[in-house]
């Protein structure tokens, strides 16, 4: 799963652009405003756990060394779909991949 991607969470009404190259996670939020860098290590074909580097979005609840096991649950057509599991809870999140 690499490329550029873009995500809405319906958490928050967040709007996200997600880069995925090999093991480099770099997700831009608010017009490139906030991002948050991360490190892929991959369980599988089908999951990762991604590791947060650094992030300037003050209300991220994401921090530096924080963990997130990313399931990656089917793909039709330009759609990934995944559950992403952080602190206990998990969440459904569309990726839609950039053409």
């Amino acid at each position: 799963m690499e490329g550029t991607f873009t995500s809405y969470l319906t958490a928050n009404g967040s709007h996200n652009t997600i880069v995925i190259n090999g093991n480099s996670h770099i997700e831009c939020s608010s017009n490139g405003a906030y991002i948050t860098k991360s490190n892929l290590t991959w369980i599988n074909n089908c999951a990762f756990v991604l590791t947060v580097l650094e992030t300037n979005y003050e209300d991220n609840i994401l921090k530096p060394n924080d963990t997130v096991t990313i399931q990656i649950e089917k793909e039709i057509d330009n759609v990934v779909y995944i559950s992403a599991t952080f602190k206990g809870k998990t969440i459904q999140i569309e990726y839609t991949k950039m053409k």
